[in-house]
């Protein structure tokens, strides 16, 4: 729990109940959701929690860098990921789960010797997952 209010700090952020549970729970849970799916989850342990409580710290967090969002290209549906550093995500096409994939990302510092600052990065590969690969072997 420490290193969320060490980050709120940093960005001189009010240090809420909330605002640790939605970075506990992102941190927690690399499943890429949505915020409805966020604030079900912390809901369990906080029945008076308001979703609209749960949406503006989301977005407070997001404008400070702390949390990032992002469309997959398929989805108008905002999703949200605890890592901020640019990465690349897979993407299920059955069950629909989203990865982190940890590869280094081809010519992005090349993006240093132009004049242009990149602001967002997406990469998404679709497959299907090793979870599902399991499954669909053991139906056959």
């Amino acid at each position: 729990m420490q290193k969320y209010v060490k980050e709120l700090k940093y960005h001189k952020l009010k240090i809420t109940p909330q605002r640790l549970d939605i970075l506990k729970f992102l941190d927690n849970n690399r499943v890429h959701p949505s915020a409805d799916e966020i604030y079900q989850a912390i809901k369990i342990d906080s029945p008076a929690l308001s979703k609209t409580t749960v949406y503006n710290n989301i977005d407070v967090m997001v404008k400070n860098n702390i949390i990032k969002s992002f469309r997959f290209m398929d989805s108008n549906e905002l999703r949200f990921d605890y890592k901020t550093t640019e990465h690349y995500h897979f993407i299920c096409r059955e069950c629909k789960s989203i990865y982190d994939i940890d590869i280094s990302l081809p010519y992005f510092e090349k993006f240093k010797n132009y004049k242009h600052k990149v602001e967002e990065f997406y990469g998404d590969y679709k497959g299907v997952c090793e979870n599902c690969l399991k499954n669909n072997s053991k139906n056959k």
